[in-house]
């Protein structure tokens, strides 16, 4: 036997949605377009799209706090890339599925504020030692930072700028040393669109 869980689902089945064609008749299409509105109005409307088109899923306890993200559309995906995508804009949320309601629900959520742990090192309260190690694999790789440029026709062009590409070309430069270096990045032939963020080298 093979238990099949909701987010199996969801990789199965290619995200679509209804558009009118030349003689305003809706026909199904490969592609969804999710609006600028809170990440979790847009969750809700593709868990919506997936339970129209048969898949046992539904939208659980969404937590209203997450981002405004951008108008974006999407094609050729299935819908549990879809869910990845519009996860990756509030990187602090986290998703989880709950199985005791029929269809199993989603709900999202954004991670609290960590707190502040205090230990008693003695015998009474059974610690005697503490060993801290870092872990290193929990450091992001690199930061994206993406944004959006209005061209002068009036649509809108989506870009992002990798951090990844530039911490490679500043250690070969620098030589691995410790600094933080504050990077102005700039398209080529982009005006008035410069981009500012700050990159810590460790060795």
């Amino acid at each position: 036997f093979s238990a099949l869980g909701a987010g199996w689902w969801l990789d199965q089945e290619t995200l679509s949605s209804l558009i009118p064609d030349a003689t305003e008749e809706e026909v199904e299409r490969p592609n969804f377009t999710f609006e600028q509105v809170p990440i979790g109005e847009n969750i809700v409307a593709l868990l919506d799209r997936a339970a129209t088109v048969g898949l046992p899923v539904q939208a659980g306890v969404i937590d209203p706090a997450l981002f405004t993200m951008e108008r974006m559309t999407l094609s050729n995906v299935t819908f549990l890339q879809a869910l990845v995508e519009l996860l990756k804009r509030c990187p602090d949320a986290f998703a989880w599925w709950n199985y005791t309601t029929n269809p199993p629900s989603l709900n999202v959520a954004r991670r609290g504020t960590a707190e502040v742990l205090s230990l008693d090192l003695d015998a009474d309260h059974f610690v005697n030692d503490i060993s801290l190690k870092r872990r290193t694999v929990l450091k992001a790789a690199a930061a994206t930072v993406h944004f959006a440029e209005r061209l002068p026709s009036g649509g809108i062009m989506l870009n992002e700028d990798d951090s990844e590409k530039t911490r490679a070309s500043l250690t070969t430069a620098m030589g691995g040393t410790n600094k933080d270096i504050v990077l102005t990045a700039r398209r080529p032939g982009s005006v008035g669109n410069d981009i500012t963020f700050a990159i810590h080298e460790d060795t």
